[in-house]
């Protein structure tokens, strides 16, 4: 008896050991959506410098009144992707990622004095926003768990767009100052995760994926010396045909 159940145990090791979920030959495409960040954002001692700034180019040398300031670094981000399973471990996959918005405000209410002490009473802001979205191409190995869920390690690399944008005003300026600027940046691309199947056709993926060093260049906004690592925890719905 204790031989049956040890070679029935060993048995349903050594299917599951061997089991993959992916299928050689196999294309897929995939959505997901989740919780992005960007590390080293505008924080909110940065816009408020970056206001009192703003107000020294008006003359401003005391104020008198209410601040406040917030910089969010998370947004919504979603990918879109496909790929090819050219071996049941090895595939190759493409993806568009969009990380969403994040923002960072200041702005100030009260009595503004210039160094004659002449005063204006109104208020003034500084906005700072960026958003980065990108193409990546990786070589995805997945590492079976059990019959039903895999192990997967992405690595690649990216090329991205990062739209910043910066505007400061107020009722005490005489116009507002906008500066925006888009740049583009490459770099190493990388995540890992879990696949779970469904159906044969239908899969889940929960992901944690990064984006090294994406480069996020304003002539009065910089991040980090104008570099920021953007990650995505997402999760997502695989279609494999």
């Amino acid at each position: 008896m204790k031989k049956t159940v040890k070679l029935l145990v060993a048995s349903i090791v050594a299917i599951v050991a061997n089991s993959a979920i992916a299928e050689s030959g196999k294309w897929y495409i995939g959505v997901g959506a989740g919780q992005s960040s960007y590390s080293d954002w505008v924080s909110q001692e940065d816009i408020t410098a970056l206001k009192d700034e703003f107000e020294a180019s008006l003359g401003v040398v005391k104020f008198d009144g209410a601040e406040s300031a917030d910089a969010e670094d998370t947004s919504f981000g979603y990918k879109l992707f496909a790929g090819y399973w050219f071996h049941e471990n090895i595939a190759v996959e493409f993806s568009y990622i969009d990380m969403g918005e994040v923002d960072a405000n200041s702005s100030s209410s009260g009595t503004f004095y210039d160094d004659a002490d002449n005063f204006k009473v109104g208020d003034t802001f500084a906005t700072a926003k960026a958003n980065v979205d990108a193409i990546t191409l990786d070589v995805v190995l997945n590492f079976p768990i059990t019959s039903v869920a895999e192990l997967i390690v992405i690595g690649g690399v990216y090329g991205a767009d990062t739209k910043l944008e910066f505007s400061a005003g107020g009722s005490i300026a005489p116009e507002n100052v906008n500066d925006s600027k888009t740049t583009g940046s490459s770099g190493l691309h990388y995540g890992i995760g879990i696949n779970f199947k469904v159906t044969d056709a239908i899969g889940l993926r929960a992901e944690w994926e990064r984006l090294d060093n994406v480069e996020a260049r304003l002539d009065i906004v910089e991040a980090n010396d104008g570099e920021s690592d953007v990650d995505l925890l997402s999760a997502a719905l695989i279609y494999t045909f």
